[in-house]
């Protein structure tokens, strides 16, 4: 340990805007390393020694860790049998895994350093940085090598996966745009604890949502069908009648297979209501989230309201399932059908954030600093099926308590009745209390049949009561149970 305190450079950075005088932000740049080698210079031989030495022992550890890969990437590759389609496939796979490893890789090194600087990353001034298009590029391509050398004969194939690499390259928020200055130039992170830590006090003064906003796609409904690592998928989007079938394919994915993460289940009904949180505040204008935010979010809640450790638990853990789950969307189809001049193909997390942790205050906060619009709700744009209603609907804690089922019932009522306001909506006004069960996984061969009972009974009473709350705030006009036969089947709805 050094008693001398690293230099304090913020005053640097002071007062200047780098997109307004980046010649100023360059000078301040410079300054602020010219302080940090001179720091660095003048400490003792012993913490100079110690210094390499980590050094030493960090790069031996990711060397070997590298070698691990490399056997892993063999055994994997050998495992595919020599199918092209499948060596396609991993080569996308692994493509995808090598940025987001390259990525933590630096974002390690950001923990660790005071400064550091590298050929395949583009210092964007200060703190900020991104990976280098052209080095990535190139090293994805010296990595597939066994992937190219399977595919050479096949020039579809070939090209299909130099494209994707062309693509992911060019999309990937990990990544500066191709020709970005600042390749190899030093990242200065000594000053990224405070800076870091003054955007989370700002982000706990957030802005308000007065809208609460739900993508309402094919895709967002089908999300939560269990098909995570099940490879693409096809979702007929085209509407009830048409005449011509519109196709849109999807794949969703966990980053690394081979790692076991805590959570690792289907992306579940109560995710989804988590990723619409963050969507409601991202739409609000917020680009930092805290668990607490989110959890607000979801249930309309103020700024003072208590919020269970529980419940921010549950969120937090959701939200890293997110940020750790991949989706990739082609809607080439659709994008014709809408006759969009848009892009057909979305790739990235679910949330693509980073997640920090610092001390304030005397507590440890979490949270989570968006780098782009959350994929699926840039995908519900392109077709307008987006729910936008006021944020008192989910003000409902006075009518039932805001449990994580309650939460998953409340915004499937809303998708349904929104279905029905919708002007070119075929959908009658009945919602079957089977689908609602089904939404809230209650399924009768997991109870005995007086559990059962109490069970959809209770479900019931809270449907009840929710749309009672919205009786009173005028969304709906009114209710009433429908049956089929003598048997109560759900409940119709008067708008």
């Amino acid at each position: 340990m050094r008693s001398d305190p690293e230099p304090d450079t913020d005053y640097l950075f002071d007062n200047i805007n780098p997109d307004d005088n980046p010649d100023e932000w360059t000078n301040a740049i410079i300054q602020e390393g010219k302080l940090f080698s001179a720091w660095e210079a003048a400490g003792s031989t012993e913490w100079k020694t110690a210094r390499d030495e980590w050094n030493i022992i960090h790069d031996q550890y990711y060397k070997e860790r590298a070698e691990v890969f490399k056997r892993a990437e063999k055994r994997q590759f050998d495992e595919l049998g020599g199918d092209l389609q499948l060596i396609l496939s991993n080569g996308i796979q692994q493509t995808k895994d090598l940025i987001y490893y390259k990525y933590k890789y630096y974002k390690e090194r950001e923990q660790e350093s005071f400064s550091f600087s590298a050929i395949d990353i583009v210092a964007l001034g200060g703190n900020r940085w991104k990976l280098d298009a052209a080095q990535i590029k190139k090293h994805i391509i010296e990595e597939l090598h066994l992937h190219f050398n399977a595919l050479k004969h096949d020039v579809n194939l070939t090209n299909n996966l130099n494209d994707y690499i062309i693509d992911i390259i060019a999309q990937s928020p990990y990544i500066a745009k191709e020709g970005t200055k600042g390749r190899g130039e030093t990242v200065i992170v000594a000053e990224r604890s405070k800076r870091l830590k003054s955007e989370i006090i700002q982000a706990l003064n957030s802005i308000i949502p007065q809208k609460h906003i739900k993508p309402n796609n094919k895709l967002s409904n089908e999300i939560t069908k269990d098909f995570i690592n099940e490879g693409e998928i096809s979702l007929n989007v085209s509407r009830r009648g048409s005449k011509r079938e519109i196709n849109t394919k999807a794949m969703l994915s966990y980053e690394d297979k081979n790692i076991s993460l805590s959570g690792r289940t289907a992306f579940t009904p109560y995710d989804r209501e988590v990723h619409d949180g963050v969507v409601t505040l991202y739409e609000a204008g917020n680009e930092i989230v805290t668990p607490e935010m989110v959890y607000r979010a979801m249930n309309g809640m103020t700024e003072t309201e208590y919020i269970s450790p529980q419940a921010i638990g549950a969120v937090t853990k959701s939200l890293d399932k997110s940020r750790r789950t991949t989706l990739t969307i082609d809607f080439t189809e659709e994008a014709r059908a809408y006759k969009k001049n848009v892009k057909a193909t979305y790739e990235g997390y679910l949330l693509a954030c980073d997640k920090i942790t610092v001390k304030t205050g005397g507590q440890v906060k979490e949270a989570y600093k968006l780098l782009r619009k959350p994929i699926l709700y840039e995908y519900s744009q392109v077709s307008g099926q987006i729910i936008n209603v006021p944020i008192k609907l989910l003000q409902t804690k006075e009518a039932v308590r805001s449990t994580d089922e309650v939460i998953v019932l409340r915004g499937y009522l809303l998708r349904q009745i929104e279905y029905m306001k919708s002007p070119k909506s075929e959908r009658s006004n009945n919602i079957a209390f089977d689908g609602i069960y089904e939404e809230l996984d209650i399924n009768e061969n997991n109870y005995n049949a007086t559990e059962y009972k109490k069970k959809t009974y209770i479900i019931r009473q809270h449907v009840a009561a929710l749309l009672s709350e919205w009786v009173r705030h005028n969304y709906i006009k009114n209710y009433c149970e429908y049956k089929e036969g003598k048997s109560i089947k759900g409940i119709t709805i008067n708008l």
